[in-house]
């Protein structure tokens, strides 16, 4: 029988770093800054007996839960993925949960930049036996998620040994803009905590040119303590007086996140962004991570110019199987809108 065992952090740690599908989203940084963001997480271990074989961050807040790129566990076994689903639901109805969501980081399949399939994986198994044990499937959404994204776009860094055959892996337009700067004018900084207000505002800047919504200091400041060394700001000067552009990247053993990124569209003629994103990957090759995670993009293949930027410096898009809800007594999504429309009353009564 399969059980559910709350640890603390260190052995969640233990575990999920060296599990092969580990990513940021479970590790004990993010159980972090879902603590500092007021969520109630639970950093759990799945056993058989007394035999580790899973692991994963359950988080909640108005009393849905959930799961994202996770549970670190094995599918493949139809009978063993039926008894973890059914403790997870357990625990999380100990929770007082009303909904739980899970978003397995399970490949569905992979794509070029154009959209074209180049892989199919075993996705379709891990929905059929999710849907037949009552989850609702949130489908196959183009657009992005805010609990977890459905696509990524990421790049192969194995068997690089240097700059000039990172250059080479770029598509010709990307290599050409890169080659032309000179490097002499650029410089990149690892921002402190006491100046990541330049940081938010290099990012604000691109998001209200592409009418996002933006984030408050606070949220990259909690960012920072819940990752630590683990995380980095960084901003691209120009002749070391003028901030052109920044990246936020996470650190993980399986790959290098490009989380975030803004820049000053005033000067995106100096494409700071460019030269930030080669410096990143080229310390990648130096530090032996193979994989480059350029993070979200929609799957939408026109008029996607996000998507055209990363394009640039090739790779291939991971499309991952997607959302799953499971209301946990009847009535329970109904429950959890009418608890959301009231708090949203109390929010504009106070405004």
């Amino acid at each position: 029988m399969l059980s559910l065992q709350r640890v603390d952090y260190t052995t969640f740690d233990e575990y999920a770093l060296r599990h092969p599908k580990g990513n940021f989203h479970q590790t004990s940084k993010m159980g972090k800054l879902r603590d500092l963001m007021g969520w109630d997480v639970h950093p759990l271990m799945v056993f058989e007996g007394e035999t580790p074989i899973g692991a994963l961050l359950l988080a909640g807040k108005e009393r849905r839960y959930e799961v994202t790129m996770g549970p670190l566990f094995d599918f493949s076994n139809k009978q063993t993925s039926k008894q973890f689903l059914e403790v997870l639901c357990q625990y999380a109805k100990k929770q007082k949960a009303a909904v739980l969501e899970l978003y397995p980081y399970e490949l569905y399949q992979t794509r070029d930049s154009t959209g074209k399939v180049i892989e199919k994986q075993g996705g379709d198994d891990v929905i059929a036996a999710m849907v037949d044990l009552g989850w609702s499937h949130k489908g196959f959404t183009v657009d992005y998620d805010i609990a977890a994204n459905r696509w990524v776009f990421v790049k192969d860094l194995a068997g690089l040994s240097g700059e000039a055959e990172l250059l080479a892996s770029y598509r010709q337009t990307t290599r050409q803009t890169i080659r032309k700067l000179n490097p002499a004018a650029y410089s990149v900084k690892k921002m402190p905590y006491e100046e990541l207000s330049i940081v938010q505002n290099l990012i604000d800047s691109s998001n209200e040119k592409n009418s996002v919504a933006t984030r408050p200091l606070e949220y990259y400041e909690r960012l920072f303590i819940a990752f630590g060394e683990d995380i980095e700001f960084l901003v691209v000067y120009h002749e070391e007086k003028t901030p052109l552009s920044a990246g936020i990247f996470i650190k993980h053993p399986n790959e290098m996140v490009y989380f975030m990124s803004g820049a000053d569209t005033e000067y995106r003629h100096l494409y700071g962004g460019h030269f930030l994103q080669h410096h990143v990957m080229l310390q990648c090759i130096e530090r032996g991570v193979a994989r480059y995670n350029f993070y979200g993009v929609s799957g939408h293949f026109s008029n996607n110019p996000l998507l055209v930027y990363k394009a640039g410096f090739r790779g291939a898009i991971e499309e991952y199987v997607g959302g799953f809800t499971k209301p946990l007594f009847p009535g329970a999504k109904l429950v959890l809108k009418a608890g959301r429309a009231v708090g949203k009353i109390k929010r504009l009564v106070r405004s």
